[in-house]
């Protein structure tokens, strides 16, 4: 999960409640780890693109984005998280910290996803790569 507020209130803590289950949260500017990011992304670059002029043209427009909404685009979004998560979970413990600051940050497009390859993950603690591949992550996910 990202790491917005109410990811970490008592709600969601209890939902995830499971003794197995754990939160892990994401490293800061990181949106190549969370797919839907890049779903997100898409679709607002579609709804802007419709230059909507008043509350009705924005709905409509965020309807029709919908649509445009693959389910290659999806598989794409995943695999490209994974190729970055399966590095977290190769190296768990031996990541590098780096602090960044907002105006770092031009673009959230390629730079940042090359800036983080190179540079920076957050420690992250131990996964169990075994229940992630049985999710379908095996593809993805280099058993250990």
């Amino acid at each position: 999960m990202d790491n917005v507020r109410f990811h970490k209130c008592t709600e969601i803590r209890e939902a995830i409640g499971e003794e197995q289950d754990r939160a892990i949260y994401l490293p800061p500017y990181s949106p190549f780890l969370n797919p839907i990011e890049n779903l997100f992304s898409k679709w607002k670059n579609v709804v802007k693109r419709t230059n909507p002029q008043n509350e009705a043209d924005l709905m409509e427009a965020i309807a029709n984005g919908a649509t445009t909404l693959t389910a290659d685009d999806c598989e794409g979004y995943i695999r490209n998280m994974w190729s970055y998560a399966s590095r977290c979970l190769r190296e768990p413990r031996s990541l590098e910290t780096t602090q960044h600051s907002s105006h770092q940050i031009v673009d959230e497009g390629a730079r940042v996803r090359r800036f983080f390859a190179r540079k920076s993950f957050v420690s992250l603690p131990p996964h169990d790569c075994d229940r992630l591949t049985s999710v379908g992550a095996k593809d993805f996910v280099p058993r250990p």
